[in-house]
């Protein structure tokens, strides 16, 4: 699928170069040179866009990994709050368990801090690798890239000169 992409490219730039070199003096022409050409195409290519989207997604995951390391705090709380309590009736008397119309309220406090996490820090070595592996993608599909403009350039240059001579 990538190899596609790059023919299609590879494609496009010759098209364009071709409409270029017929194109008649009426008719706006667009002058390229080559690092015009390797500019256009690696801030228009697809694929290179996609390996920055690639390159960021790998920092996010980065990220995400290192907060599996900070620490967690939860707080709950419940408030209680009695009408009339419970009345134990015995041959003692009676005796009420807590007051009426009063409010119980109950709150605690958590907080978790992970000393020694084998799992996190394993993700956090394969995200670091990951990202590695994401620039160097994205590296070798520019250098691949400007590899296949300036081959595509230096052709049509030729296949021009060649029209040239024949005329």
């Amino acid at each position: 699928m990538n190899l596609k992409m790059r023919l299609r490219t590879v494609m496009a730039v010759l098209a364009l170069f071709a409409v270029t070199a017929n194109a008649q003096e009426t008719a706006p022409t667009m002058h390229l040179t080559l690092d015009k050409a390797i500019e256009l195409a690696l801030s228009e290519n697809p694929t290179m866009k996609v390996a920055e989207k690639e390159i960021e997604l790998k920092e996010v995951s980065k990220t995400e990994a290192w907060q599996n390391l900070l620490p967690t705090v939860s707080l709950t709380g419940s408030v209680t709050y009695n009408i009339k309590v419970a009345e134990i009736k015995t041959s003692m008397g009676s005796f009420k368990m807590g007051m009426d119309d009063s409010n119980t309220w109950n709150g605690a406090l958590q907080v978790s801090l992970p000393l020694y996490a084998p799992a996190v820090y394993q993700t956090m070595s394969l995200t670091k690798s990951d990202l590695q592996l994401a620039v160097e993608k994205s590296r070798g599909s520019k250098i691949d890239l400007v590899n296949q403009v300036t081959k595509a350039y230096y052709q049509l240059m030729l296949a021009q000169d060649s029209y040239n001579v024949l005329n």
